[in-house]
């Protein structure tokens, strides 16, 4: 996936130039800028100062001299309580930081704006948003995505609350880019789709663009890249039209890189090529990213030269700046040419780096968090709507106090209307109470619905977890295989040929008793590795998996399996079968290590719309205490809980275990799999 169009500023940056040119250019202009009053200050004098000096300072060719210039305006205007200022002049700080590449700096002071806004209210409230967006844009370069994330949700939720200085549609453009990175697609295109609704109505090209240039994003991460040109080409072409010319360098790198992960590097080389010509007047994030893709494809064309002189150069841009997204990618590929022209040093130096950033990044990434997030925002656009119905509610209570009061001067003037009049309030009394009623059970529903949707992010949080687990066995799975055992038959190998040579008798019997043990330790390398990545579940049934499983166990001689499975499993999804598989393989582990049994009956069975595994032992059973603190246990019960099932525990001291699990077949099905996604 290569870069995106980042919103830094905003409309926010354009209006304060405006007032700027307006105080510091009309004579005798001396009306305050926004609500605040300038005589509450010590004088009209020192405001006017002050804001020549911040126009001068934010605007000033040489960054560092800016910077000092507006921490001088920002404690004068600390001193006079020129909160409005204060909070420009921070904010103005953190921009001259992030551009400097000092993050830590840059975060701090655009919490300081916020926190002034949010502790001062009124006009100033409508920065927050600005001020949550500068703060993600800051995460996403760090590559801090999970906060980049809560950030965007928090400037939506502000937009929509107190109003705001930049346009929403664009905020929601940025969130879905930090949504693709966390490989989250539906939501992504919920709030793509949102955005392109308020580009619409707003006829906003920019935003337009944008959002097909996400869409294109989109499908080359899924892979679909006859979809994903299509995509920015439409955006390219507006782009062109209006005269977008960052936006069209941005939209000719993705190109560029799709082309260049199809394989087709004759459209791709030529294409960055250009590109690098026009960077000059590009900002360096984006030149950096265009450098990083030129290199790799001079890097696998065999230029090692020019792709050493292209990819230094970035690398450099990239730590001068703190462009930590581009840094475990840019060591990668130095540490690969390195190695491809035999300089191994700096190779080995280069993939060390490679392997601090990543894990830097991986750690950074905590999917749970954004969904928290979401289901935070989405519950608070509902509670907006409660708010809205409750003032309607409030509303209609006065207007029952006005008929009241009008219902009181009818029957003291008009005592013969008296009667006649008393009905109709009591039937309208009645309607209303009837609306207020159904009111209250459209909450009560909102909020069973909001509870819904938590628990479903809850299970989706639990499926996320075990998806984890399983990446990490398959990834030990592999490094046994492919690390420890390449390492193994090495050894095998030099033992083999050792056998071989000529030795005295006591050497040759200990050679072979070394091969011999060789041989069991790759055999045992081999089961644990097929154990954590059991690849018979993609290539065979669960039936024949599980039998294959029950083999292995019973030529151990500690345990004699039984199996019995019952029932049609076909529609069973890989990710369902792997559920099932993983629990009886952890119960089994279970009996083995804790239970002292000599024998257990494993039954599979599908009866109707149910699926129910039940597992007996002959162990020495325990005690329901001493459940809690099984850590094999609590796995089990997380698998049995993401998959939608429930788990009975039946110990027995002394005379085996039962346990019983069951699940709605249709849950773990393919054609429920689609039905979910078509929904």
């Amino acid at each position: 996936m290569s870069s995106v169009w980042f919103m830094k500023r905003g409309s926010f940056q354009f209006l304060q130039g405006i007032a700027c040119l307006l105080f510091c250019v009309i004579p005798g202009f001396s009306q305050p800028l926004d609500n605040y009053n300038l005589q509450k200050y010590s004088s009209e004098a020192d405001s006017s100062r002050i804001i020549r000096e911040y126009c001068y300072y934010a605007h000033h060719p040489i960054p560092d001299s800016g910077i000092a210039g507006l921490k001088q305006v920002l404690a004068d205007c600390r001193i006079i309580s020129f909160h409005n200022y204060t909070m420009w002049t921070a904010n103005e700080l953190g921009n001259l930081y992030g551009d400097k590449g000092i993050h830590q700096q840059a975060i701090a002071y655009y919490e300081m704006a916020i926190r002034i806004a949010l502790k001062q209210g009124g006009e100033l409230s409508k920065y927050l948003s600005t001020g949550y967006n500068n703060l993600a844009n800051i995460y996403t370069v760090e590559g801090d995505y999970s906060q980049a994330a809560r950030m965007y949700f928090k400037a939506v939720l502000y937009i929509d609350y107190c109003g705001t200085y930049l346009n929403k549609a664009s905020v929601l453009i940025n969130l879905s880019y930090i949504l693709v990175k966390l490989k989250q697609y539906n939501q992504a295109d919920y709030y793509l789709r949102h955005a392109e609704q308020l580009a619409q109505q707003e006829n906003r090209v920019n935003e337009l663009a944008n959002v097909h240039l996400m869409r294109g994003i989109i499908e080359s991460a899924k892979a679909h890249w006859e979809e994903s040109i299509d995509y920015l080409q439409k955006a390219l072409v507006i782009a062109r039209d209006n005269k977008l010319t960052l936006l069209e360098h941005v939209i000719n790198c993705n190109i560029a890189d799709n082309y260049y992960n199809q394989g087709r590097e004759d459209i791709a080389g030529p294409l960055l090529e250009e590109l690098l010509k026009l960077t000059q007047n590009t900002p360096s994030f984006y030149a950096n990213h265009t450098e990083l893709l030129l290199g790799k494809y001079y890097l696998n064309k065999g230029l090692y030269h020019k792709s050493e002189k292209v990819l230094v150069k970035a690398l450099n841009v990239a730590e001068t700046k703190n462009y930590i997204t581009s840094l475990p990618q840019l060591h990668q590929l130095l540490s690969d040419l390195y190695k491809a022209t035999g300089k191994y040093e700096k190779a080995l130096m280069h993939k060390e780096q490679y392997i601090t950033w990543k894990d830097s990044m991986d750690s950074r990434q905590t999917t749970w968090q954004v969904n928290q997030m979401e289901v935070k925002y989405r519950t608070l656009e509902k509670d907006r709507q409660i708010a809205e119905n409750q003032l309607h509610i409030k509303d209609q209570k006065n207007r029952f106090k006005q008929k009241n009061l009008l219902l009181q001067v009818g029957i003291i003037g008009i005592c013969s209307f008296s009667f006649f009049i008393f009905l109709i309030y009591r039937i309208n009394l009645k309607k209303k109470e009837k609306q207020l009623s159904l009111l209250q059970s459209e909450q009560v529903l909102l909020q069973q619905k909001e509870i819904s949707l938590i628990q479903e992010q809850e299970i989706l949080q639990l499926k996320s977890i075990i998806q984890g687990e399983e990446n990490e066995r398959s990834r030990i799975a592999r490094d046994l295989h492919d690390g420890l055992g390449a390492l193994i038959a090495a050894i095998k190998l030099n033992l083999g040929a050792a056998v071989r040579k000529q030795h005295s008798q006591q050497q040759t019997v200990l050679l072979e008793e070394t091969e011999q043990l060789m041989n069991d330790m790759a055999a045992e390398v081999r089961n644990i590795a097929h154990n954590l990545m059991p690849k018979n579940l993609l290539e065979k049934s669960l039936e024949e998996a599980l039998l294959i499983y029950r083999n292995s166990v019973n030529a151990g001689e500690q345990l004699h399996i039984n199996l019995h499975t019952y029932g049609d499993f076909s529609t069973l999804t890989n990710d369902s079968k792997l559920g099932i598989y993983r629990i009886i393989q952890e119960l089994v582990q279970n009996i083995i290590k804790h239970a002292m049994a000599t024998t257990a009956t494993i039954q599979v069975l599908r009866v109707k719309d149910s699926l129910r595994i039940t597992i007996e032992d002959d162990g020495r059973g325990f005690s329901p205490e001493d459940t809690s603190d099984g850590i094999g246990l609590q796995n089990v019960q997380l698998r049995v809980q993401a998959m939608q099932g429930s788990i009975t525990i039946q110990p027995v001291s002394q005379t085996g275990t039962t346990i019983y699990i069951e699940f709605n077949f249709d849950h773990l099905t393919t054609e429920h799999s689609l039905r979910l996604a078509a929904h």
